[in-house]
């Protein structure tokens, strides 16, 4: 099945390798003191009384309407704000979070799949799904809420994922056609093209190692899958990792040095010792470079086609991990430290919970549904000690899903 299929499916229904050395000393504190920055301002929210801190974790507060097949989502804790990739209304929408209110509507050039989020330079990258006489990446700044550049691709071939390294000024964006294009935050301009042996599906950074992780697969429904592993400082495949099943949920939590990963569908390849495998999240450690958990997130009952897990946004206080189930229009939510389920969030007897997003520190999820609505979850209060230290690494303010 081609890379389009893999989507209109969706929409039709609605070597492992050694231990990662950390950067140098000079190269971790550069990128700590970023994120103080940021830090510094998310902070100062920290002060104010959330509105989902007087409503039940784990619960619905509020439905957001005016949606056209909701996938990608990224939050902006600082600035207050959520962008919302409208792959049904070939543009990008913003909501603002103390109103849960949209105030911005952004065309784009395609229809948009994924986005990206750069708080530090107040960009977000939008990954144009569609084929036009040459694919794009548009680039949205943050105080004008307008496309501020956009950036051809080196060849023509939709843009499925997209993830941002903000530290070290990289876009790395997945083409369907088998390949990622590196993207120069400070020119707007692909730097190299990274060649992958099956279609590139999503991308996730480890900003800290310095690790790309990008998942593969030949078909929707057959295999094999893989998630490859990318050398960041000279962007060159170094290993590969197999997955049970077709993904696009990638996110990384690099405090903890795991990788979240989403398995929406597709049956691995018995050689591998992967069963067929729907409704989970892999677990993949950077340190062995393997996967060594699983989580079962489908709901029970439903079919082997049906329970399939998309994304999951991690909550860096409180340890705990939203994954969404595309059919049954359900949240599993995972604890973190046992890795397992803990609770289950019913939203809409609508098939098509895709993209989700948090912000930690007004302890909100945000999902996208097909049936063109965005649901806020309260996260519930804030845990001390964090999971996640707050200023160790981009994972703490960078917690949303595919990345």
């Amino acid at each position: 099945m081609t890379g389009e299929k893999i989507v209109q499916q969706k929409n039709g229904a609605a070597n492992a390798r050694a231990h990662h050395t950390l950067p140098s000393f000079k190269t971790r504190n550069k990128a700590r003191a970023a994120g103080l920055t940021l830090t510094a301002a998310l902070a100062t929210m920290a002060f104010v009384a959330p509105v989902s801190a007087q409503s039940a974790a784990n619960t619905v507060i509020a439905k957001i309407p005016g949606f056209s097949i909701p996938t990608g989502i990224v939050v902006d804790s600082a600035r207050g704000k959520v962008y919302v990739a409208n792959l049904g209304g070939q543009n990008v929408l913003v909501i603002n979070e103390a109103t849960n209110a949209v105030i911005a509507t952004i065309p784009t050039l395609n229809s948009v799949f994924d986005m990206a989020l750069d708080p530090l330079q107040g960009k977000v990258y939008a990954a144009n799904y569609g084929y036009t006489a040459r694919s794009v990446v548009q680039v949205i700044d943050e105080r004008t809420d307008t496309i501020s550049a956009t950036i051809p691709m080196p060849i023509t071939s939709s843009v499925l994922g997209i993830a941002v390294d903000p530290f070290h000024h990289k876009v790395y964006a997945a083409l369907l056609s088998g390949s990622l294009a590196v993207i120069d935050e400070r020119t707007n301009t692909v730097s190299k093209t990274i060649a992958l042996p099956l279609t590139a599906l999503k991308v996730g950074i480890d900003p800290i190692r310095q690790i790309v992780y990008a998942t593969i697969g030949a078909s929707a429904t057959n295999g094999p899958f893989y998630a490859e592993v990318i050398d960041e400082k000279t962007d060159t495949v170094t290993g590969q990792i197999p997955l049970p099943s077709q993904s696009l949920g990638v996110t990384v939590d690099a405090d903890q040095g795991l990788v979240y990963v989403g398995n929406s569908g597709g049956v691995g390849s018995s050689s591998e010792g992967y069963p067929s495998t729907y409704g989970t999240v892999s677990i993949i450690d950077e340190k062995l470079n393997a996967v060594t958990a699983m989580i079962p997130t489908g709901l029970p009952g439903f079919g082997v086609g049906d329970a399939v897990t998309e994304q999951i946004a991690l909550d860096p206080l409180n340890g705990t991990g939203y994954a969404t189930n595309f059919y049954g229009g359900t949240v599993a939510v995972v604890d973190l430290k046992t890795n397992r389920v803990s609770d289950t969030i019913a939203l809409s007897s609508n098939p098509g919970n895709y993209g989700v997003g948090i912000d930690p520190i007004l302890r909100r999820v945000y999902v996208g549904n097909f049936d063109g609505n965005v649901y806020v979850i309260s996260a519930g209060e804030r845990n001390s000690p964090p999971f996640d230290k707050p200023v160790h690494d981009w994972a703490w303010f960078q917690a949303n899903g595919g990345h």
